[in-house]
């Protein structure tokens, strides 16, 4: 099964799931939850700029016929990708965001990728998106670093 979040075809992912730990939706870049009442299940990644153990992402739930705009809840089952780099994702920019075609990309801390400032670079643009007049996340295509 090759969902819609990810764009290229196999060897460069491997299929999981785990229980979310709040609202994900499919495009997120996510992360278990290391310790608390939570720990072990999924939440977005939650460190702007911050280290990203795996680069791992939200799909949608093909079985059940969701598509990409179809969160998940708090609870539910996810379905997700360990993507390997050179994967091509279906991910998110954060809102207010501009970036060039081959730009390097972090996360925001909210499950969406940001322009890389300081931080691991997760993916690279393979298209130029520019977001800086939006109020919301848009979709951009991106290459798993």
């Amino acid at each position: 099964m090759v969902a819609t979040i990810t764009l290229s075809t196999l060897p460069h992912y491997l299929m999981d799931e785990g229980i979310a730990s709040a609202a994900i939706t499919p495009g997120d870049l996510i992360e278990r939850v290391p310790s608390g009442g939570d720990t072990g299940q999924l939440r977005v990644h939650a460190t702007a700029a911050g280290a990203v153990a795996q680069k791992s992402w939200a799909v949608e739930n093909e079985l059940i016929g969701s598509d990409i705009d179809v969160a998940y809840a708090d609870g539910d089952t996810v379905k997700f990708v360990y993507a390997h780099a050179g994967a091509m994702i279906y991910a998110w920019l954060e809102a207010a965001g501009d970036v060039e075609r081959g730009a390097a990309l972090e996360s925001n801390g909210a499950g969406k990728l940001q322009a890389r400032t300081t931080g691991e670079t997760v993916a690279y643009a393979e298209e130029a998106v520019d977001n800086s007049g939006g109020g919301s996340p848009v979709r951009i295509k991106v290459r798993s670093a």
